[in-house]
C-alpha cells in the first residue's frame, strides 16, 4: 500500500506500453528522521558520509574524460541508494516510468486517450484507446500506426519520441495508417479521466445483490465507488459483493475513504507500523452497514485491496470468498526529483485493525474457491465459479 496527502504520493506497477499524457503539476514531498539519537553524535556522522559522497562527487565530475550530465549522475547514485536497500517494492523510476505509474494511481490526466507501443516493424503502433477521449472521438482505433505528427516523421522511433512532442503541445495534427489507407487527423488534448469501478445488480429468487468491481486505489476510485455504491442502494439491494481480484491497490488515502464509507468511526481501519511506534487508524464514517458483504480475493489481491478486506472481515464480519491475497503488508512513499524521475521507498508496515501481520502471509479466504481454468482463459462472467459462490451464498442469507 503507498500513501498520498499534500506532500506524499504514491506510485504502482508499471506497464511495457507507454500512456500519451501531460501532467499538470509534480508534487513534492518530505521525509521525516529517525528519533532517539544523539544529535551531536548524528551530526558527525551525517557529516562524514555527506562529505564522502561530495568529495566522489567532486573527483568524477573533476576527472572522467568525457563531458558529464549531472543530473545523470545525481539520479544513477539515487537509484544505487534505492536499490541497495534490496526491498521490493523500494523502487527508482525514470520519467516515463513515473508518467505512466503517476497516471494509473492519480485516475485521471490531460493526453489524448491512446496507448501506444512499438510494433515487431518499430513502428509506434495505438494498442488502446479510450472511448470518450480526444483520440475516441476523433476516429482513432486499435491497431492504427502513427506515421507523423504535424511535420515530424514518427516511422521507426521509439515511442517516447512521440509522447515528448505531445507533452509540449495542446493540439497537433497525426497522419495515421489504418491497414493500406492513409489519415489524417486533428487532436486536442483534454482531461481525461479513467474509470476503476464497475458496478451491476443480481436479482436472485427475490433477493437484490449489489456488484462492485475494483481495479485499483487511484485518487477518484473512492468517488466512484460511493457514488455506485449509493447507485445500488437506491434500487435497494439486500446484500453486496465487493471484487477485488487482481487488484494490485493504489493510494492508502483511497482505501480510507472506501472502508470509512462501509463502517463507522468507532471501528479501526488498519494500523501503521515504524521503527519506533505502531498507530491505530480509525474509520471516520457515520454508520456501518448491516447487510451481508462478501469480498471476491485471489493471489493478485494485494495492499489496499488486503487492507479493505481485513477491516470488513474483522469489524463488520464479512465473508471473503475466492482464494489466499498476496501479502503485501508495507506501506512506500514517493519522492519527485527535480529531473522528473522518482523514487518510491518502504517506509511502514500496515497490521489488520487486530493487529495482524499478512506480508508474506495474505488473507486466507472464509471460503475456499478455486478458479477454474475456463475462467482464466475466458474472463467471462458465465465461466466466473468464484462470482457464482458469492451470489449463491449470499442468496441464502
Amino acid at each position: 500500500m503507498k500513501i498520498k496527502n499534500r506532500n506524499n504520493k504514491s506510485s504502482f506497477g508499471l506497464t511495457e506500453v507507454i500512456i500519451l499524457v501531460f501532467l499538470t503539476c509534480i508534487l513534492s514531498l518530505s521525509f521525516g528522521y529517525f528519533l532517539g539519537r544523539n544529535p551531536k553524535e548524528e551530526s558527525i556522522k551525517e557529516d562524514s558520509y555527506i562529505e564522502k559522497f561530495k568529495s566522489n562527487y567532486d573527483y568524477i565530475l573533476e576527472n572522467y574524460y568525457d563531458e558529464i550530465n549531472k543530473d545523470t549522475l545525481i539520479d544513477s547514485a539515487i537509484r544505487g541508494m534505492v536499490e541497495s536497500l534490496g526491498d521490493t517494492y523500494s523502487e527508482f523510476m525514470t520519467e516515463n516510468e513515473s508518467n505512466t505509474f503517476d497516471i494509473t494511481l492519480d485516475g485521471e490526466y490531460e493526453g489524448v486517450g491512446i496507448t501506444v507501443t512499438n510494433n515487431q516493424d518499430g513502428n509506434i503502433l495505438v494498442v488502446d484507446v479510450i472511448e470518450e477521449s480526444p483520440a475516441g472521438k476523433a476516429g482513432i482505433k486499435v491497431g492504427d500506426i502513427i506515421k507523423q505528427i504535424d511535420k515530424e516523421n514518427m516511422e521507426k522511433v521509439p515511442t517516447t519520441t512521440l509522447t515528448s512532442y505531445i507533452k509540449k503541445k495542446k493540439e497537433f495534427k497525426l497522419k495515421i495508417q489504418r491497414n493500406e489507407e492513409i489519415l489524417e487527423i486533428k487532436l486536442n488534448k483534454n482531461k481525461i479521466v479513467i474509470s476503476s469501478v464497475k458496478s451491476k445488480l443480481y436479482e436472485k429468487e427475490g433477493k437484490k445483490i449489489g456488484y462492485l468491481y475494483l481495479n485499483i486505489f487511484a485518487l477518484n476510485t473512492a468517488e466512484q465507488f460511493k457514488e455506485k455504491l449509493n447507485e445500488l442502494e437506491k434500487q435497494g439491494i439486500d446484500s453486496l459483493i465487493i471484487d477485488v481480484r487482481d487488484n494490485g491497490g493504489g493510494h492508502l488515502i483511497t482505501a480510507k475513504q472506501i472502508i470509512s464509507s462501509l463502517i463507522d468511526s468507532s471501528k479501526i481501519m488498519y494500523q501503521l507500523k515504524t521503527k519506533t511506534e505502531t498507530t491505530k487508524v480509525y474509520a471516520d464514517g457515520k454508520k456501518s452497514k448491516t447487510y451481508p458483504i462478501v469480498i471476491l480475493t485471489n493471489q493478485n489481491s494485494a495492499s489496499g485491496s488486503e487492507v479493505l478486506t481485513a477491516a470488513l472481515k474483522e469489524n463488520i464480519n464479512a465473508i471473503s470468498i475466492g482464494t489466499k491475497t498476496f501479502g503485501k503488508g508495507t506501506v512506500q512513499e514517493l519522492k519527485n526529483l527535480a529531473t522528473g524521475s522518482e523514487y518510491k521507498v518502504t517506509t511502514k508496515k500496515w497490521l489488520t485493525p487486530k493487529g495482524k501481520d499478512i506480508n508474506g502471509i495474505g488473507i486466507e479466504p472464509d471460503i475456499v474457491v478455486e478458479a477454474n481454468e475456463k475462467y482464466l482463459q475466458t474472463k467471462q462472467e458465465e465461466d466466473d465459479n468464484q462470482l457464482k459462490k458469492a451470489i449463491e451464498y449470499l442468496q441464502t442469507k
